[in-house]
Order: C-alpha cells, then structure tokens, then sequence
C-alpha cells in the first residue's frame, strides 16, 4: 500500500478517507483495508482465500462511524 507517484500528501475534506481494495485473481476474493500507519502490509494467501469480502468492507464502513 503506498501514496500516490506524484501525491506527497493527500489533502481531504471532513469525512473523507481512502478505503483500500487488495484483489487476488487466483481466490476470487477481495481484502478490503483502511490505510494503516505503516510501511508495509502482508496479506497470507490463507486470509485471502478465506476472507469474507461482504462482512470485511461492513466492518470497515462500521468502525468508521
């Protein structure tokens, strides 16, 4: 998960965030994440296959509120 090439810093307005989609063609699946403070983000094959794409992105929506 990185910035944008030419975006040093994204400037929002109130209630606005990125919400992040991570695909994987071979599960048919999508992890969804809120951007995180750090660097790197590893996502094991298991959760792939096994995450729930629905109840992920309500969770998310959820906490936001």
């Amino acid at each position: 998960m990185r910035k944008g090439q030419k975006a040093a810093h994204r400037k929002y307005k109130d209630n606005e965030i990125d919400i992040f989609a991570f695909v994987s063609i071979t599960h048919r699946n999508v992890v969804f994440s809120k951007p995180l403070n750090q660097v790197q983000l590893t996502i094991v094959d298991e959760h792939m296959k096994n995450n729930d794409a629905l109840r992920n992105i309500q969770d998310i929506l959820k906490d936001l509120q």
